[in-house]
């Protein structure tokens, strides 16, 4: 995963590092699509939006990289949706059999579970603000 090699430990580490960075991608791509959807509810430019929180501390990468094309409503992917909820559902049976609470990967799996049952899997991961706005009904990401 990425471009340095670390070794992450006995067998299976580097499996469980994966998943750690899918929880942490997932967890971002959330609070970025609940920003932009609440933001938008209030009227406020989901640009505007993008550009305040990318200044401050809550800037990340997943907002540099994905968030320009969220607000344009452009959801290419990059990491498809189902790649995501398939990983979630292998983080959730890991913690399970560790017993583990991970409530917000709960939510995020229910989340993009959603975003499958609506027809979106091939798109990208972001995408899952698609499933905010419809629990919102608003729409914060532009028409594509």
């Amino acid at each position: 995963m990425g471009k340095t090699v670390t070794h992450c430990g006995e067998a299976g580490a580097g499996q469980t590092v994966k998943a750690c960075n899918q929880i942490q991608v997932a967890l971002s791509l959330l609070g970025m699509a609940e920003a932009f959807v609440l933001g938008a509810k209030a009227g406020v430019d989901p640009q505007i939006i993008l550009r305040v929180l990318s200044g401050g501390y809550a800037q990340t990468r997943v907002m540099d990289v994905r968030g320009p094309k969220v607000v344009k409503g452009e959801f290419e992917p990059g990491f498809k949706s189902r790649f995501h909820y398939k990983d979630l559902g292998i983080i959730m049976e890991t913690a399970k059999n560790l017993n583990v609470s991970l409530p917000a990967s709960a939510l995020a799996q229910q989340l993009f579970s959603s975003l499958l049952a609506n027809g979106y899997g091939d798109l990208d991961h972001s995408a899952v603000i698609k499933a905010i706005e419809m629990l919102s009904n608003v729409q914060a990401a532009a028409k594509a």
